[in-house]
């Protein structure tokens, strides 16, 4: 059976036409993306909103216990990793005050009471040349005035050129082995012709995890990089050696589902991820339950296009 836009999908499978586009003002400015992120109704959407279109300086967003959240460009490049693969890790292991630790109880005091600090420090680069930045934390607080968030702007001292050449980023993410966004989006595109050609089927899934970041600030970091290797295992069997998983972005993986004989296979095909995620993973003798929703995007119904493909299926989880 087709996914309309009429139909109801199954528990926790989500279709494009399941939900309007619901457009946004742009957030330009850091300040207003302060102000925006301490008042705003979701943000999530802001975070990334500030992440794209914010400084040209690296920045990072990090939440209570300085554990990274979102990344910019310029940050991402001057470290040396994929924003992806610093998601969920600790701000120290990218970002290093000179006088003290950023989590130092006094500067903790500080962004507390006043809402900032600054200091001098250095932006830890993977191939050992450190870029000396000056820091400057904002402190976001929710309703009930505790931090909920940290605003760190790493500003270098000196003019960085640093441009990665294509053969440094590596296809494959470092947690799980899986391929990457950049590799998941050619073999789309190379599907893509062959199904054009032939008239078959062709389903792009997002699988989003679910309490993962929960996970992560109960129990540590660690953690939550341990049950996103194992989530990754445990459904590569389910999407098959003939189909494509890869991480997309943080706990999201990209599915491309190729050939089918139908829609229909595509929905049963994002029931079993689902159902193959409810039982708890064990790990250091504790049981860690995550939830997982499944958005789908059929070819050629939603698009013929790769890009708009997977925009269409991450549109269908929210």
């Amino acid at each position: 059976m087709a996914l309309g836009r009429d139909e109801k999908a199954p528990d926790g499978l989500r279709h494009p036409n399941d939900r309007r586009r619901n457009p946004q003002p742009q957030l330009r400015q850091s300040g207003g993306f302060i102000a925006s992120l301490a008042r705003g109704s979701d943000p999530q959407w802001q975070l990334a909103n500030a992440i794209v279109e914010g400084s040209s300086d690296p920045v990072i967003v990090a939440d209570a216990s300085m554990g990274v959240l979102l990344s910019n460009p310029p940050f991402a490049t001057i470290v040396g990793r994929a924003p992806h693969e610093m998601s969920e890790c600790d701000l120290s292991e990218f970002l290093q005050a000179d006088a003290q630790s950023l989590k130092n109880p006094e500067v903790l005091e500080q962004l507390e009471e006043l809402g900032r600090w600054g200091g001098r420090g250095r932006l830890l680069s993977t191939d050992g040349d450190d870029v000396a930045v000056r820091i400057d934390i904002t402190a976001v607080k929710g309703e009930h005035g505790v931090v909920s968030h940290y605003v760190v702007f790493a500003r270098p001292e000196e003019p960085v050129d640093r441009v990665p050449s294509r053969g440094s980023v590596p296809l494959h993410d470092t947690t799980t082995g899986l391929p990457r966004w950049a590799l998941l989006r050619r073999i789309l595109r190379q599907k893509l012709k062959t199904c054009t050609t032939s008239g078959q089927v062709l389903a792009v899934l997002v699988l989003e995890l679910r309490n993962v970041r929960r996970v992560s600030q109960t129990h540590g970091y660690e953690m939550g990089r341990r049950v996103r290797a194992l989530a990754a295992s445990r459904i590569t069997p389910i999407v098959g050696q003939h189909n494509t998983l890869s991480r997309l972005d943080g706990d999201m993986f990209g599915i491309v589902l190729s050939p089918l004989d139908s829609p229909q296979k595509a929905v049963e095909r994002a029931q079993e991820l689902i159902d193959a995620l409810r039982p708890p993973f064990e790990i250091r003798g504790e049981e860690v339950f995550v939830k997982a929703d499944v958005g789908v995007a059929i070819h050629p119904r939603h698009s013929e296009d790769a890009d708009e493909l997977l925009r269409n299926a991450e549109v269908a989880l929210e």
